[in-house]
């Protein structure tokens, strides 16, 4: 009996080496598969920062308190910046000179009207907006800097060592799916522009998409003049807005 098992199992062990050499493709083919991707390169629609406006598009762009420069929906770009820093005309006095002096901006265009857009307590606002539409790549930061205020017809006048000051930011992002709303996945503070070209850091991210904004209200601008730099005169200066497409850690 035992001779008869063995050969059972030996007969059933070449039974299966046979059918397994046996087996062979008869036939092959292939088929194609196909897939495109690519961006959205119409032009974006700007829009009033959510933190006053609740991302709604500004039906006027470029009119009144900022600047509009339209981009693609696949680029980055800074859409809307401040059109003015307006500080007025001040009256100086016999001792004006014995210590610092301090202007808050004004709520008025170079033409004297006031500004278009305001928080819901109507106090006068202005907004940095930067878009990023890349798929490839995050991460951006912006900076702010400035050139020295000099006088409009004696250029050897200056406001040397004066400062730019920007408080009670709020930052603000439309990127939905990150969980759109203030601050969201945006880093940045309070900042103060040196008018010595320095750049100062307004507001930077390593992941958001879409609008990104820095909201403050034209009256937390302000602009300080040292003792020794006060002097009559008309002078003026410009404000850089700088965005380098590089990731920024908080």
């Amino acid at each position: 009996m035992k001779k008869i098992k063995l050969l059972s199992a030996l007969a059933l062990s070449i039974g299966v080496v046979s059918t397994l050499a046996t087996t062979a493709s008869a036939d092959t083919k292939t088929s194609n598969g196909y897939a495109s991707f690519k961006e959205d390169t119409s032009a974006i629609e700007p829009k009033i920062p959510g933190e006053i406006g609740g991302g709604k598009v500004d039906p006027n762009p470029g009119k009144g308190t900022v600047t509009y420069t339209p981009i693609g929906k696949n680029e980055l770009g800074i859409v809307q910046s401040p059109t003015i820093f307006n500080f007025g005309e001040t009256i100086l006095k016999p001792d004006s000179r014995r210590n610092d002096l301090t202007i808050q901006a004004l709520a008025k265009n170079a033409d004297g009207s006031s500004f278009a857009d305001v928080y819901g307590d109507k106090s006068y606002v202005q907004y940095v907006t930067v878009y990023d539409g890349r798929t490839a790549v995050d991460g951006w930061e912006l900076t702010a800097s400035a050139t020295e205020l000099t006088d409009k017809t004696a250029t050897s006048k200056k406001l040397t060592g004066a400062t730019i000051s920007v408080a009670n930011t709020k930052r603000w992002n439309e990127d939905v799916d990150a969980g759109k709303g203030p601050n969201t996945n945006l880093s940045g503070s309070d900042f103060t522009i040196t008018t010595d070209g320095t750049p100062a850091k307004v507001m930077g991210t390593t992941t958001a998409k879409y609008e990104s904004d820095v909201v403050f209200r034209a009256e937390d601008v302000s602009l300080k003049i040292p003792k020794q730099s006060v002097q009559l005169g008309n002078f003026d200066g410009t404000v850089t807005w700088t965005l380098v497409a590089a990731p920024t850690t908080p």
